[in-house]
């Protein structure tokens, strides 16, 4: 039987979410290139394989034989417990826009077959891309979390940033239970990696940013530490 909550195995994160992602629910992490997107949801996903979950990646970017090769330096062989699938959307593909095309994609063109217990789909960006219509994107992601809930599956959405005029700012954001934002911040003497918690239904969470590092065992939060911000420099504060 599967614990409450969906955790990343990170324990000040899942204490800031509130014991950690709610099953059956939808969740973003957004950041531009570099923040740690991937090693962030490839974390939570190795922590559920650890646990004996089915665990699914999907990239719509970079081959996942070479990200499968990369966490193998971090993660070691939990990676090889996880299922991995390639995927580059075509408009053909997702059109028309209804349940029974959407569910086609998942069944045969992903090989996403059977209950899975958690889902990573690495970046949505590509089918905003593909999609362009607001109001098709719109539609797309509704069935999909609508699919994705029926199947009892928890599942993150990667996003890769944007700015805050695109037209579809609100969409991945307004159907996503919790939302975790990523991103680089300047200290006076370097960059700093730091994400924070900007959304998390029913729960009280932290607005601060967290700084973390990348490890050799993955995203690690600096324990009692957080972000202040003092015109263009941030310093980490205990």
């Amino acid at each position: 039987m599967l614990s409450r909550f969906a955790k990343f195995g990170i324990k000040k994160l899942d204490e800031s979410l509130g014991g950690g992602l709610e099953r059956n629910s939808l969740n973003l992490i957004s950041g531009k290139t570099g923040t740690g997107k991937t090693i962030l949801a490839l974390t939570w996903l190795a922590e559920g394989a650890k646990n004996g979950e089915k665990c699914t990646f999907i990239s719509t970017t970079m081959e996942t034989d070479r990200i499968k090769n990369y966490m193998k330096r971090i993660m070691g062989n939990k990676v090889n417990k996880i299922t991995f699938r390639d995927f580059t959307p075509e408009p053909k593909e997702l059109m028309p826009i209804n349940e029974e095309v959407i569910k086609e994609l998942f069944d045969k063109k992903l090989r996403v077959e059977g209950k899975i217990d958690r889902l990573v789909i690495d970046s949505i960006s590509t089918f905003e891309r593909v999609l362009l219509d607001q109001s098709m994107i719109r539609k797309f992601f509704y069935i999909l979390s609508r699919q994705l809930a029926e199947n009892k599956c928890t599942s993150i959405f990667v996003e890769e940033a944007r700015k805050a005029s695109s037209p579809i700012w609100d969409e991945t954001r307004n159907i996503c239970e919790s939302f975790i934002e990523l991103t680089t911040l300047p200290t006076r003497t370097k960059l700093v990696r730091a994400l924070r918690i900007v959304k998390r239904y029913g729960v009280s969470h932290p607005l601060e940013w967290l700084p973390f590092e990348i490890t050799n065992k993955g995203v690690k939060l600096l324990n009692g530490r957080y972000i202040e911000r003092n015109e263009d420099v941030v310093f980490i504060r205990k």
